[in-house]
């Protein structure tokens, strides 16, 4: 089979596997906000005054950006599910017509 540019074709079981293996990834970046929160922790107990306050500063900063880039690549990932769930429906109904 030559692929001349005018056919698309999906491979859902592979989609899903990625789409799954992005679920690990979101699992790590979650189990990493936790070891980045532990480690924090531990350097509070150390700094006092200025210092302390820097930290804290900093530590809320990395927590947003963090937090912030776990949501958007969650909702990158539902939406890729919501793409591969109306594409499939979409060949389930193409497939019917034949």
């Amino acid at each position: 089979m030559s692929f001349d540019g005018s056919t698309i074709k999906y491979d859902f079981g592979q989609n899903h596997m990625h789409l799954d293996s992005l679920d690990s990834g979101l699992s790590d970046a979650r189990a990493l906000q936790q070891e980045v929160d532990t480690v924090f922790k531990v350097l509070y107990s150390v700094y006092e005054g200025q210092g302390a306050q820097a930290l804290q500063s900093a530590h809320q900063q990395l927590a947003s950006v963090m937090e912030s880039a776990v949501q958007e690549m969650t909702a990158g990932n539902h939406r890729g599910r919501d793409q591969q769930d109306l594409m499939a429906a979409l060949d389930r109904a193409n497939a019917a017509d034949f």
